[in-house]
């Protein structure tokens, strides 16, 4: 088991599955105007790292993954969460430079191309508490808390002037489920305790923290902080700026205390278990499905880039509802299928009716028509088999 104190670090225990490297992602780029990148958009999920590590652990939880090519974002890895044959829940993963500018312009650009729910930083933080927060522990930021600005008082004392925000409204309530029915990805469960410290205040700041002394600092300004990371107060502000949800969901890899090379070897344990969280939290695609995806907002005084013709819808939201009955399997199906042109694509909800025994059942927020009504007729004739009823 992990230790307390950087005087004496062992190793992280193995995990369950084989993290992919660098080398094994040799997957070959598709143009982004290809109908293989148009038919991942929007995404559901962007999840943004700052290391390899990181990226790599998310990239390892990702399933049918194929890679696109931006010219403003660089490759893009697109991948699913979830193992239900008929509804996934789509996943964009990119990697950025550390730090908080460069989070904000990674998210800020990102968000305006891939349209995603909700974006996340994944990956590694530093404990503030190493008696509370040990080495493999995730911090969520139900609070999010930064130090960059700051006033020098007369006696030279720092007072610091940062925001402090809770986090986005439908990530407050998902958070308070984030390990529900979650289990560590470990070899031998038995081999080390891992908490997920759902109600955490995250601290964001612009240095990359290793010396003990500082840590203390910071901590006596910030009494409540237990993880320290540095994109953090980029993402808030990019998020706050586009209306997004958003959240840091980040495991503790070092003390911050000079002792990093100590505790590297943590690196990738501890961003497998934070990528480990991000999935048991939304493998379920109910859990996204009413919440909108991010919708660009053209600015008057910026001439556009050309667009793709799948992108010529922005800013338009119409809606076309289609009524009808169809057979299926000797059945009498009345059904009505709703289309409505959200900014850059389609999308489609369907409500079904079984005439003979009243049952009904709906797909919503689906991306082609036929996979509404496909849906919706499969769960209904599920309900009539589980009733008896057929």
């Amino acid at each position: 088991m992990s230790c307390e104190s950087s005087d004496h670090v062992a190793p992280p225990p193995e995990l369950n599955f084989t993290l992919v490297t660098q080398r094994e992602i040799n997957s070959t780029p598709h143009d982004w105007s290809s109908d293989e990148i148009k038919s991942q958009l929007p995404t559901d999920i962007l999840l943004i790292t700052a290391n390899d590590h990181e990226f790599n652990a998310c990239y390892s939880y990702m399933k049918y993954v194929r890679r696109g090519y931006s010219t403003k974002l660089g490759m893009v890895d697109f991948g699913q969460f979830g193992d239900q044959s008929n509804e996934n829940v789509k996943v964009a993963l990119i990697k950025c430079a550390q730090g908080s500018s460069k989070a904000q312009t990674a998210v800020t650009n990102a968000a305006g191309i891939l349209y995603p729910k909700v974006v996340l930083f994944v990956g590694l933080c530093a404990t503030m508490k190493p008696a509370k927060a040990k080495l493999g522990d995730v911090v969520i930021s139900a609070k999010l808390a930064t130090y960059d600005d700051k006033k020098v008082m007369a006696d030279g004392r720092d007072q610091y002037r940062g925001i402090r925000v809770n986090v986005s409204k439908n990530m407050a309530d998902l958070i308070l489920h984030a390990d529900d029915g979650w289990e560590p990805p470990l070899k031998d469960p038995s081999c080390l305790k891992v908490e997920v410290h759902r109600d955490a205040v995250m601290l964001s700041g612009p240095e990359l923290v290793d010396y003990r002394e500082r840590r203390e600092e910071l901590l006596n300004s910030f009494p409540d902080a237990l993880g320290l990371e540095m994109e953090g107060k980029g993402l808030y502000e990019a998020a706050y700026n586009l209306s997004i949800e958003w959240a840091v969901i980040k495991a503790v890899s070092d003390f911050a205390d000079g002792n990093k090379e100590r505790t590297k070897l943590w690196q990738p344990f501890s961003s497998a278990i934070a990528a480990s969280v991000v999935y048991n939290m939304f493998k379920y695609p109910v859990v996204l499905r009413r919440w909108p995806h991010h919708k660009k907002m053209e600015d008057p005084n910026v001439n556009p880039e050309p667009l793709h013709a799948y992108q010529k819808k922005w800013g338009s939201v119409f809606t076309d509802i289609e009524t009808g009955q169809k057979m299926h399997n000797g059945r009498t199906i009345e059904y009505s299928v709703t289309t409505r042109d959200l900014f850059d694509y389609d999308e489609y909800d369907a409500k079904v009716k079984d005439v003979a025994t009243g049952g009904t059942a709906e797909r919503t927020h689906c991306f082609t028509k036929k996979g509404a009504m496909d849906g919706a007729i499969e769960d209904l004739f599920k309900q009539l088999r589980e009733k008896k009823l057929i």
